[in-house]
């Protein structure tokens, strides 16, 4: 039996882009093998990432992390919302900007809406707070 060394590193070390192009797969020759799972995906690093990084749309935060994957002696990166976002001695540095809004917002929406229906009066302090919360995000 085969035991692999991993790294665990936060999503927030990659683009939306790459957590999306990780979520939607891709062919045989994009140049990543990657298992999504529902946290995040598990990512096999290349065993030549500069031939994997020219045939891919992947970003250059993403290529850094496998690089540093590799420098670790790491075969795979687990890439999770609730990994090492930190990774000591890296010199990487997460996107510490705040995730995409839209599907949060609409969640928010959905949940304000469910709490005006119930019309339950212990929910008007969620209902204010959800309301609050979605009013500040439209604002910017």
């Amino acid at each position: 039996m085969a035991c692999y060394k991993y790294l665990d590193a936060s999503t927030r070390f990659v683009t939306p882009e790459d957590r999306k192009f990780l979520d939607d797969g891709c062919d045989s020759g994009c140049g990543v093998v990657a298992y999504r799972y529902e946290y995040g995906a598990f990512v096999i690093v290349p065993p030549d990432i500069d031939d994997a990084e020219r045939i891919s749309d992947l970003s250059s935060a993403f290529w850094a992390l496998m690089r540093y994957a590799e420098k670790e002696g790491c075969q795979i990166v687990k890439l999770d919302c609730d990994g090492d976002d930190e990774l000591k001695g890296s010199g990487l540095v997460p996107d510490m900007a705040q995730p995409d809004w839209t599907a949060l917002l609409e969640a928010a929406k959905r949940a304000r809406d469910w709490v005006s229906a119930s019309n339950d009066a212990g929910d008007t302090e969620i209902w204010k707070l959800l309301n609050d919360a979605i009013a500040a995000q439209e604002k910017k």
